[in-house]
């Protein structure tokens, strides 16, 4: 099951556990799946999943974001990714995601490159651009902070590490994302030998023990970052 399975969230989470380690709502969910055909069930468990885990992380006090924010910019700084990636793929948190402001500080003060994404409605996925100290960000689609116009332009080639968000995760790399599939369609026509190290972040309550069902076209998290630390996956390590 996800964790935490306790306090004002529990009851959202149920009784009927699945391969994503969400337990849905009985109340609410029993009838959609009695009535949804096979291949429904994994979209119904995992838009109740995301529900769940995006409460929690928004109910995470301003005091708390700050101190996860803090924890994650020491990890990040102290593990073996800057010493190998020189350009960096992040994100402007919203939502109650966990706030990468401190990791950007201490990224540009080892001269660090960060670029954030940008929907680009022509194709559907994700161009980044970079992201400068004490240059303003704008509002861009679905009201995301993103690089102001006129900022440079970088190739998806030329990033080496992504700072994948995400709404919730387990142990053997999977990811659950908002829904639009924008990450994997990106860097899922990269050759794999080309494509940058996804490194997932969040706070670690947004952790599922059991897998979360991957479909095939689901690109897995090489690693994971949260307050707790930097943790590889599988082969990774």
């Amino acid at each position: 099951m996800c964790k935490p399975n306790e306090g004002p969230f529990a009851d959202s989470l149920g009784s009927l556990k699945g391969r994503t380690g969400l337990r849905p709502e009985p109340q609410r969910f029993r009838a959609a799946y009695a009535a949804a055909p096979p291949g429904d069930i994994l979209s119904l468990m995992s838009h109740a999943l995301r529900s769940a885990m995006r409460r929690q992380r928004r109910a995470l006090s301003d005091a708390v974001q700050q101190a996860h924010g803090h924890a994650l910019a020491r990890h990040l700084s102290r593990s073996a990714l800057p010493l190998r990636a020189k350009t960096f793929a992040a994100y402007a948190a919203a939502d109650g995601e966990l706030n990468l402001h401190e990791s950007f500080i201490r990224l540009w003060s080892m001269g660090k490159r960060i670029v954030l994404p940008v929907i680009d409605p022509l194709s559907n996925r994700l161009s980044f651009y970079e992201h400068l100290p004490h240059r303003p960000l704008q509002r861009g689609a679905f009201n995301i902070l993103v690089p102001p116009s006129g900022a440079m332009h970088v190739p998806t080639l030329a990033i080496d590490v992504v700072l994948t968000p995400l709404v919730a995760f387990d142990g053997l790399g999977s990811r659950l994302g908002m829904g639009g599939g924008y990450y994997d369609r990106t860097f899922g026509t990269v050759h794999p030998l080309l494509r940058p190290s996804l490194v997932g972040v969040a706070h670690s309550l947004q952790e599922c023990e059991e897998p979360i069902a991957r479909q095939p076209w689901d690109l897995p998290l090489q690693a994971v970052l949260t307050e707790m630390g930097y943790r590889p996956i599988g082969s990774h390590k």
